[in-house]
């Protein structure tokens, strides 16, 4: 996604919200493969001849509004805001507002919007007051912003995950340090089930084990939704717990410090709290040392690198383990031969007796290389942009 500097805003009158309103109707009405197809990895909305008529027979008449772009776009966005964004996942209703979620790390964006009515189709459906789009003024790429450097450096845990990019795309060298003292982190072998329901029973019931312990538990979560379905039923396991996930963004430093505290169980979204150091008091320590659960793999190794390596931290004891399910959004998109593999070989609780390590991997691989095509398309993209706007400044020059 490109960073874009817009202006404007303000609620939208009945008129303006009208085009909105009949499109958020129809979609409603609108049937998956008689109406439209849906491509759900690349969230790509195609309409059947079928659709399209229906889009013909309805469009708004033109006193109604002023429409901003052809009423079939509004058709297809308010499609793609019912098909493809979630609430507590992709967004959240704050205030009254449509606050969006950075998928990396789980925070609240409230100042950010989808561009192209896409907005609207959501605050539509959510039924909260309709804010006016906000035209852009000027956007670049990050990658486009960084490369305008003369100099760049920078450290992180994970760079050597994406050296390739950072040679291809900026032309910069990743070199590992070693580090200060051995890590004694363990990597437990990951555990696959099912479904969603018999995954989050066996995570309580190793959480429920490890309080009991004395040993601190941190579980990383992909989403806000599966941050608070863990709580609940831990819950009503009676495990005493704290909860992070975005919408607590002024306590999260001291939630996150405090992890590391004898029996503490912490539910935060995968990224949350990064760079707050989580110190182990003596007890915690005798227990085994913090102890981190992935919840689910993230399509990019990286978060879960991230994730994992709360635990061990300085020559710390520590261990961690990642919870797979067949439902589990990396293996339903890209996945599900061993999706379907998992199923299969599943017992009567739901669990499944496979090593599924190198295959998740390279599960992975396919998202990861999927996304670092888009990234390079959109700097093809702007490279284009940037050419096409010095030409047309030269020849205004010229003339």
């Amino acid at each position: 996604t490109p960073l874009v500097l817009s202006f404007g805003g303000g609620e939208l009158s009945a008129a303006q919200q009208e085009p909105y309103q009949k499109a958020d109707r129809l979609a409603v009405e609108f049937e998956e493969h008689s109406d439209f197809q849906a491509d759900r990895v690349r969230q790509l909305i195609t309409f059947t001849p079928k659709g399209l008529a229906r889009i013909n027979q309805s469009v708004p008449a033109k006193s109604i509004c002023e429409l901003l772009r052809p009423w079939k776009t509004y058709v297809e966005q308010a499609v793609r805001a019912k098909l493809f964004l979630r609430r507590d996942v992709d967004y959240v209703v704050h205030e009254g507002e449509i606050a969006l979620v950075d998928q990396e790390t789980g925070r609240i964006f409230s100042e950010r919007k989808w561009r192209d009515g896409l907005h609207q189709a959501v605050e539509c459906r959510e039924q909260v007051p309709m804010t006016a789009e906000t035209p852009s003024e000027a956007r670049i790429s990050r990658q486009r912003f960084f490369q305008h450097y003369t100099n760049a450096t920078g450290m992180s845990g994970t760079a050597a995950d994406g050296a390739d990019e950072f040679r291809n795309v900026f032309g910069l060298l990743v070199v590992p340090i070693p580090l200060n003292r051995a890590s004694r982190r363990q990597q437990l072998a990951t555990r696959c089930f099912a479904d969603q329901h018999a995954k989050f029973q066996a995570i309580a019931n190793d959480i429920k084990l490890r309080q009991s312990q004395g040993q601190p538990v941190l579980v990383g979560t992909r989403t806000i939704e599966q941050s608070g379905q863990l709580s609940d039923l831990l819950g009503g396991f009676g495990v005493v717990h704290q909860l992070l996930n975005g919408l607590q963004d002024a306590e999260e430093a001291t939630i996150v410090a405090n992890a590391g505290h004898t029996a503490a169980v912490t539910i935060a979204t995968n990224m949350a709290g990064r760079g707050t150091d989580i110190r182990l008091c003596d007890r915690a320590r005798e227990a085994g040392g913090l102890h981190v659960i992935g919840l689910e793999h993230h399509r990019s190794r990286r978060v879960d690198h991230q994730l994992i390596g709360r635990a061990g931290r300085q020559g710390d004891p520590g261990s961690c383990q990642f919870f797979v399910s067949a439902e589990d959004e990396l293996l339903t998109q890209f996945g599900r031969s061993l999706a379907k593999q998992i199923e299969r070989q599943a017992n009567r609780r739901g669990e499944c007796r496979l090593k599924v390590e190198e295959s998740v991997r390279a599960v992975q691989r396919q998202a990861e290389q999927m996304d670092y095509a888009r990234r390079q398309q959109l700097i093809r993209q702007e490279l284009w942009r940037d050419n096409v706007l010095q030409t047309l400044v030269g020849e205004g020059k010229a003339s």
